[in-house]
Parts: structure tokens; sequence; C-alpha cells
């Protein structure tokens, strides 16, 4: 299980890195994020992280049951769960906004991997990069992180190591590390990341539904497109 987890999330770190050289992290390849290409990178990420999602749930048998599915929904439903969703959702925006605060005290620019591609979608598929964002990349990162790796080390009966595993596979997907004096930088996105790995999966664990884990995830990317957008992008 241990195995999986790392195997899986080493797999994806080097997907991830492909990812960024396509995403401009190279002057020579830095036309491609133009487009269509910004579409294209879309796409490239949803196959290699969403793919990894499903092949894994599907081969590793961590379909959720007719009843499982049913006790899901349930839960959605209760007022509380979404107390707890917003709750989350506060949390993680706390936490990114006093990394942030940290940054500029330090004079790191906080600039993720992925900003290129933020960049270039907002330029030129805007609807494309907010519902990629808002949609569908919570919905598969969940699925990988939440739903397999962490369930399963839940299911094991080591749920702090799953919730600490995940979150820092989670944290080394969105940013890999660098070697070119930036150091500082890698590691305040990780802790942002990290933390927002562990609130999801506790976020999870609280509630019993993937779903609060989706939502809270999605309310996150969508609130940080609005604030970049009001940042300049709009």
């Amino acid at each position: 299980m241990l195995l999986l987890s790392l195997l899986v999330g080493f797999g994806l770190a080097v997907l991830a890195g492909f990812r960024a050289g396509l995403a401009g992290q190279k002057a020579d390849i830095a036309h491609l994020v133009q487009q269509p290409g910004t579409l294209g990178l879309m796409l490239i990420a949803g196959l290699s992280t969403g793919g990894a999602a499903l092949l894994v749930y599907a081969l590793r048998g961590h379909r959720a049951t007719a009843a499982e599915r049913r006790q899901a929904w349930v839960r959605l439903a209760k007022p509380v769960t979404w107390a707890w969703i917003a709750l989350a959702a506060v949390a993680v925006f706390a936490c990114s906004s006093s990394i942030s605060v940290i940054g500029q005290w330090l004079d790191v620019p906080l600039n993720p991997t992925n900003q290129s591609l933020v960049d270039g979608g907002f330029r030129d598929a805007p609807w494309a990069l907010a519902l990629f964002a808002v949609l569908i990349a919570p919905a598969y990162e969940e699925l990988l992180f939440r739903r397999v790796l962490f369930g399963q080390l839940w299911k094991a009966g080591y749920p702090r190591l799953g919730m600490a595993l995940t979150a820092a596979l989670f944290a080394l997907l969105h940013e890999l590390p660098t070697l070119d004096g930036h150091q500082a930088r890698t590691l305040l996105l990780w802790a942002a990341y990290g933390a927002m790995g562990l609130v999801f999966a506790a976020l999870y664990r609280k509630t019993g539904t993937l779903w609060a884990s989706i939502l809270a995830h999605a309310l996150n990317n969508g609130l940080a497109l609005a604030i970049a957008a009001l940042q300049g992008h709009g």
C-alpha cells in the first residue's frame, strides 16, 4: 500500500515535470503557451493526473459500492457537512494568505510552476480555464489523493500517516524541487500545497464523503482564480 502510494506519487512527479516544461518553464518551448496550446496543456494536465487517478481507482478496486455512494450523498446533504466544507475553504485560504505574507516579508516571489498555464488560460481561454480549475482538476485530484491513496492508508489503520504522505505527494505534484537558487520559494509553496492536502484529507475523514473535499477544493481554486482576475487578468 505504501509502495503503491510512493510509486504513483513518483510517476505523477515525473509527469508534472514534463507538464511544467511544456507550460513555458524553458524559453525554447515558451511559444507553446499560446492558443491553442493553452487548451492542449490543460488536456495534458487532465490526462496525466486524471488518467492516473482513474487507472489506479479501477485497477486497485477502490470503486465505491452503491451503498457507499448513497451514504456519501446522505452525508453531503447534512448541514454540518457544508459547515465543515466552508471551514476547510476558509482554513486553506487563511493558510495560503499567511504563507504569501511570509513570502513578501522574505522578498520571495511565490509564482507557482503552473503560473504560465494560468496566464495563458486567462489570455486565450478563460472559460476553459475556469472549467478546468474549478470542476475538473478538483475532481480528479481528490479522487486520487484522498479516495485512493489516503483512503487505503485510512482503511489500513494509518490515517495520520496517510494524511502526511498524501499531503507531501500533493505538494510535490504541484511544485517540483528546483536547483536554480529558488529553494525558499519552493519550500513556501510546498508548505501551502501541503497544508491544503492536509486540510482536504481531514475534511474527507471528518465528513466521510469525498464530495466534501471536492467542493472545498473547487471553492479554493475558484477563489484563487477570482483574486488573480482582480489583480490584473480581468
